[in-house]
């Protein structure tokens, strides 16, 4: 019985020490749009790389026009990241895997923002991927942002194509 007792209490003081974002509440949302294009004949033996330098950075504005305390946030989450193929209809079947990472340029650090795995075979022109769980507030320090979009591919494309990325930040406060 002792043994039983002290088991829940580990647990217990396990799981209370444990930080999730019950203790946050969702002050803003950033939103940004990327355009890039992927370029035909892709091969499956490496993984590709797409960056996109200096996309305006939209924290200062929105965070001004809705009178919030920069005193108040806690971090900034990744939410979602939504791909969608501008100007015809071409199925994402081609991609295996894909990430979306945020980096600085002086200090060479990269941090994955959105990722998913296994990607559907039968995958159509859009694609979401989920936040990851890092803070991204570091990266929303400067003017400018930085993103790179990390594709695995299982197949080679037969086409160009031209990609909007909408990704959604989450502002975290008290």
């Amino acid at each position: 019985m002792l043994n039983r007792l002290l088991i829940l209490l580990l647990l217990l003081g396990a799981f209370h020490s444990c930080k999730n974002d019950d203790d946050t509440i969702e002050l803003a949302q950033i939103p940004i749009r990327v355009e890039f294009e992927i370029p035909a004949g892709l091969n499956t033996l490496q993984d590709h790389f797409f960056e996109m330098t200096n996309v305006g950075n939209p924290f200062d504005q929105v965070v001004t026009s809705l009178g919030i305390n920069k005193d108040d946030i806690v971090r900034i989450s990744p939410q979602s990241a939504k791909f969608q193929v501008l100007f015809d209809d071409s199925p994402l079947s081609f991609v295996q895997e894909c990430s979306v990472k945020l980096f600085h340029d002086n200090v060479g650090r990269r941090s994955e923002a959105f990722w998913t795995n296994q990607i559907r075979f039968d995958q159509g022109s859009f694609l979401d991927l989920p936040g990851t769980l890092i803070d991204a507030a570091d990266f929303f320090d400067q003017s400018r942002l930085n993103f790179e979009v990390q594709l695995d591919t299982r197949e080679i494309n037969s086409q160009f194509i031209t990609m909007q990325m909408d990704l959604i930040f989450s502002i975290r406060g008290q």
